[in-house]
């Protein structure tokens, strides 16, 4: 784990990692990844009730867990986060986790609801966009990353999954100094993946 410096030089501090959408799913298990490697977190989820859980459940390996409930398209929600994210540390790590999904089941393009295809581009594109510019300063100060995840639909898409198409693709870590994609290494004959 790597550690850091307070500013009287003395005691040792922990890594931050800014985690949204993180009471469930691969959220949740970042996060109990991130604070068994010795992590502070900041996590947020619109269900007040299950992130007290997740968040009481993450406190047991050790370190600050930051808890708030809320909705990432909320400009006050996002700059809560990076605020809580500066008072706990040096933020290394932010990972716009959170999503929407739209009406289940999907409807058709020529039926699918305007407003509710606002608030799938607000939680999937606008949000992780403007919490990742909030973010940037505290990011850049220590050479941070960060990661948008997203859906297999994006990789070639689902039958009446077009819409989504466009605001989704791979979670790739960028360097928060300047926004470059992590090179990713060239496969051998014979290797396979993404």
């Amino acid at each position: 784990m790597p550690t850091y410096r307070n500013p009287d030089g003395n005691t040792p501090r922990r890594p931050v990692a800014l985690i949204t959408g993180a009471s469930k799913g691969l959220g949740a298990t970042l996060a109990d990844f991130l604070a068994a490697q010795g992590y502070n977190l900041v996590i947020d989820a619109r269900s007040a009730e299950t992130l007290t859980a997740t968040a009481e459940r993450l406190r047991a390996y050790g370190g600050a867990v930051a808890a708030l409930p809320g909705d990432v398209t909320d400009p006050a929600h996002r700059k809560a986060l990076v605020e809580a994210a500066r008072a706990s540390g040096r933020l290394v790590l932010l990972v716009n986790n959170a999503s929407a999904l739209g009406p289940s089941p999907m409807p058709a393009m020529a039926a699918y609801p305007l407003d509710a295809l606002a608030r799938v581009l607000a939680v999937n594109v606008i949000a992780p966009v403007a919490l990742t510019q909030a973010a940037l300063p505290l990011l850049v100060e220590r050479g941070g990353l960060v990661v948008n995840v997203s859906s297999a639909a994006a990789l070639g898409g689902y039958p009446g999954w077009g819409r989504l198409r466009g605001e989704q693709g791979r979670a790739r870590p960028h360097h928060a100094d300047d926004g470059r994609r992590t090179p990713r290494r060239r496969r051998g004959r014979g290797e396979r993946g993404p």
